[in-house]
């Protein structure tokens, strides 16, 4: 069960674009100038997905215009409404839709100083299929408030309306009971359509469809069994794309720079089968050996050019020493040159022949 809602988690997000709703080739006809203008959707924000799942989706909708700020008041009050009371302001199915209708009953200033605006409103509030246009339930109140101008006094009024109030508790009720009793008249033809769509290999359609049945319905846990089988491939094919992207990185980066980036994607790898998970433990592999050999390459190279430079310096150092010896030994035949050129002088002059001087005293 944890594996089948982690699969429907996952996909959730992929697939909020693809939101074909059950039934909606007959729409209210509305006005195009308040279609444009005047309503105000929540736009889906898929963060907390398992607080939406499988609840029912009450989406506030404005047909009138009470200008910005007032609109905007109103649509997070029903929004409000909606969330308090168990149920999503927003979802796979837009259908339902709770909004509202203010009628002012008086509106003066007040004999004050400064003046005030006092305003008496009917504030009634409606569930119900907004594309058949049925209505499910409906509450109504009038309410007091003062504000410092017109605008003021309305956003007063409405912040009068509690969404915990019994009454309206029990208008969201009734309305959710009709909803609940929509889906389980319609949920075989929903997983038929669904079961249609996965054949046609639209499974994030398929799933779109049955997500729409709330939790409280009686095929619930068929669509999420449904769910969790449509998902599986494609959240296959999901990683494989991912796997497909690292080995194109890698080969175009074997580094260990391009190797930090392919585990960076393969994080993005979401409840691998046992193929994903050879094929990425067979690439993570490939780039370890990889980069152990590259270090072994580098280890090598620099242990060469150590060598090399041993040599060389040796081979320096040994033509230095023969440059010295044959420096000393030239050196030493000039200093036996000299001296033997000195000892010879010196012979020569003790072999100079003897000549007797005969002087006979001049």
């Amino acid at each position: 069960m944890i594996m089948k809602q982690r699969i429907i988690f996952s996909f959730l997000v992929a697939i909020m674009a693809v939101m074909p709703t059950y039934g909606q080739t007959t729409v209210i006809k509305r006005q195009k100038t308040v279609a444009k203008n005047h309503s105000v959707r929540k736009t889906v924000e898929y963060k907390n997905v398992s607080n939406q799942l499988g609840k029912i989706t009450l989406n506030p909708y404005l047909f009138d215009n009470y200008g910005q700020l007032v609109n905007s008041a109103l649509t997070t009050k029903l929004q409000q409404i909606a969330t308090q009371n168990g149920l999503a302001g927003s979802g796979f199915d837009d259908r339902f839709i709770i909004t509202t209708h203010l009628q002012p009953v008086s509106l003066e200033k007040t004999n004050t100083a400064p003046s005030k605006t006092a305003l008496r409103l009917s504030i009634v509030l409606y569930i119900g299929d907004g594309v058949s246009g049925t209505l499910f339930s409906s509450w109504e109140k009038e309410v007091r408030s003062v504000g410092n101008d017109e605008t003021q006094a309305y956003l007063a009024a409405i912040r009068n309306i509690s969404p915990s109030n019994p009454d309206i508790q029990a208008f969201v009720r009734k309305g959710c009971d009709q909803i609940i009793a929509y889906y389980d008249n319609i949920s075989n033809d929903i997983i038929t359509k669904a079961r249609t769509l996965a054949k046609s290999r639209k499974h994030d359609q398929a799933i779109a469809l049955l997500l729409t049945i709330p939790s409280s319905c009686k095929a619930y846990e068929q669509a999420q069994n449904m769910i969790a089988e449509f998902g599986a491939p494609a959240i296959e094919n999901d990683n494989q794309e991912i796997l497909n992207q690292a080995r194109a990185l890698w080969s175009s980066s074997p580094t260990e720079s391009g190797a930090a980036q392919v585990r960076s994607l393969l994080c993005d790898i979401k409840y691998p089968s046992a193929k994903v998970q050879e094929q990425a433990r067979k690439l993570t592999t490939e780039m370890s050996t990889h980069l152990r050999q590259e270090q072994q390459n580098q280890w090598e190279m620099l242990m060469q050019e150590s060598q090399n430079w041993h040599e060389q310096e040796m081979k320096r150092i040994e033509g230095y020493n023969e440059r010295e010896v044959a420096r000393i030994e030239s050196d030493r035949d000039q200093r036996v040159a000299t001296i033997l050129g000195a000892a010879q002088v010196e012979a020569a002059w003790a072999s100079r022949p003897v000549i007797n001087y005969h002087v006979n005293w001049w």
